[in-house]
C-alpha cells in the first residue's frame, strides 16, 4: 500500500517536473537527493528520454556500496551522499520530502536559506517537495505521514516542526531566490485516504538564486 502510494505521488511529480524544466535546457541532468530504494522518478524519466535522448537522472542517498553495485547492475545511476562530484553540470535539484528531515530537531530558517543558497551554486534550478504545517492538526497529521510513510526506511527522525507557508516564502526571498513556480494545493495521493490525501499538507515549489 505505501508503495503503490508513493508511485502514485512519484507520477504526479514526474508530471510537474518535467513540465516546469522540459523546454529550459537541450540537455537536462538531473539530481534526486534522498532518493531513498524507490527509482520511479528514474524510471519515469528514463522512458522520456528514451524518445527525446534529453535526460539522464542520478540517485544520491546513503546508499551501501554492495547497494550501488546491484543497482548498477540494473543500469540504475546511483551515487553515495558524499559523492560531490554529482552535482557537476546539473540542471536540477530535486528534493522530494527531504528537506524537513534535515532540520528535524527544530527549524531553523536562516540553516535552511545557508543550505539552499549552498545548493543554488551547484545547479540552475531547485525543486522542492516539501509540507507546510500552519495548525497544529496540521502537525499532527504530517508526523502521523512520516511515521507511516518512512517506517521501512533509515528515517527515523520525525520532524518536531514542518514548515509555516509565510515564515518559508519569506526565507526565499530574504535569500534573494526567485519562485518559478509555486503549487499549494496537489492531491498527490488519493484524498479518501487519511492524511495523505490531504492536498493542503504538500507544496512544491521551483527557485532560483538570483
Amino acid at each position: 500500500m505505501i508503495n503503490f502510494l508513493k508511485n502514485k505521488r512519484n507520477e504526479i511529480l514526474f508530471r510537474r517536473i518535467y513540465y516546469l524544466i522540459e523546454k529550459k535546457f537541450n540537455k537536462i541532468k538531473i539530481v534526486n537527493i534522498g532518493s531513498g530504494k524507490n527509482f520511479f522518478l528514474e524510471e519515469k524519466f528514463k522512458k522520456q528520454s528514451s524518445v527525446t535522448g534529453k535526460y539522464i537522472l542520478y540517485n544520491y542517498d546513503f546508499f551501501t556500496n554492495k547497494e550501488i553495485t546491484k543497482q548498477r547492475k540494473n543500469k540504475i545511476n546511483c551515487y553515495k551522499i558524499n559523492n560531490k562530484n554529482i552535482y557537476k553540470d546539473s540542471n536540477v535539484v530535486i528534493m522530494n520530502d527531504i528537506l524537513h528531515h534535515k532540520y528535524y530537531a527544530g527549524l531553523d530558517y536562516e540553516k535552511v536559506g545557508k543550505f539552499l543558497v549552498k545548493l543554488s551554486k551547484k545547479t540552475n534550478y531547485i525543486f522542492i517537495k516539501d509540507h507546510f504545517s500552519n495548525t497544529f492538526w496540521d502537525s499532527v497529521c504530517l508526523k502521523i505521514m512520516d511515521f507511516a510513510g518512512n517506517k521501512n526506511m533509515k528515517i527515523n527522525e520525525i520532524p518536531v516542526e514542518y514548515f509555516n507557508k509565510k515564515k518559508f516564502l519569506k526565507m526565499l526571498k530574504n535569500y534573494n531566490f526567485k519562485i518559478k513556480n509555486l503549487n499549494t494545493r496537489t492531491n498527490y495521493y488519493p484524498s479518501f485516504i487519511p492524511f495523505f490525501g490531504n492536498s493542503n499538507l504538500h507544496f512544491s515549489i521551483l527557485i532560483k538564486k538570483l
